[in-house]
């Protein structure tokens, strides 16, 4: 679903451009190297992605008269129609909010440079986004078996960066999180976590008189692409 700038962000585009034409650029995105269908729906439910483009008249950035546009388009679609001026480069990012969750390098796209009257039809442009956040999902277990199997009504977990060894930073929002047992398992679910980041998680449970956890380090994970998943064994301690 295409997404209009607002119509201020059009006039001022068209003013300060000096009244060229806009032109419709058909943009398509990968995630990762990946088709956004797979790639978004373990994003985020609110991720989109978002367009800053700088348009100008003129080839030559140092011109002048540069004004910025920000479109957003569904993440899954991965295509869109942008409209830009004669002369604009193109900042493509993943973001939930305020967060970034991935980016790619600047494309410039020219689809008023044919001739000087400018180009009629479409050009075609292309980027594939970098992620740089994304999610990690532990499924809990106790001793090999589901909390539901082992009897453990809920968990409680603690989530920490760890950026070299025997370091642990706790994750704002991550620590002491009480994951109930639900529908036969337990799911520890966190969100951004950094991609190519180190992480421990910890995790403890009672079952009767018997405390289950993690190694006191807790279990390891790299964060890989938008959506990590580990299982976490918890042993009688």
């Amino acid at each position: 679903m295409h997404r209009v700038p607002s119509v201020f962000a059009l006039f001022a585009m068209a003013s300060s451009v000096g009244c060229s034409p806009l032109f419709d650029v058909e943009f398509d995105w990968t995630i990762d190297g990946d088709e956004p269908a797979t790639v978004c729906a373990v994003l985020p439910a609110g991720a989109e992605i978002a367009f800053t483009i700088a348009s100008r008249a003129s080839a030559d950035p140092r011109d002048g008269g540069v004004i910025e546009t920000l479109v957003t388009e569904e993440c899954v679609d991965g295509t869109a129609t942008l409209q830009t001026g004669a002369f604009a480069d193109v900042l493509v990012r993943v973001v939930d909010g305020d967060v970034v969750l991935g980016a790619a390098p600047s494309v410039a796209v020219a689809p008023g440079s044919a001739s000087r009257g400018y180009a009629d039809g479409n050009e075609r442009a292309a980027a594939d986004i970098s992620l740089l956040q994304g999610s990690m999902t532990a499924t809990l277990s106790v001793g090999g078996r589901t909390c539901e199997e082992a009897g453990a009504s809920s968990f409680t977990v603690s989530l920490f960066e760890n950026p070299e060894p025997n370091a642990l930073v706790a994750v704002d929002g991550a620590v002491d999180v009480v994951v109930p047992c639900e529908g036969g398992t337990a799911t520890f679910t966190h969100s951004p976590v950094r991609v190519g980041t180190s992480y421990r998680v910890q995790a403890e449970t009672s079952i009767g008189d018997v405390a289950f956890a993690t190694a006191s380090a807790g279990e390891g994970l790299v964060a890989r692409g938008a959506g990590t998943v580990v299982t976490v064994d918890l042993q009688a301690r």
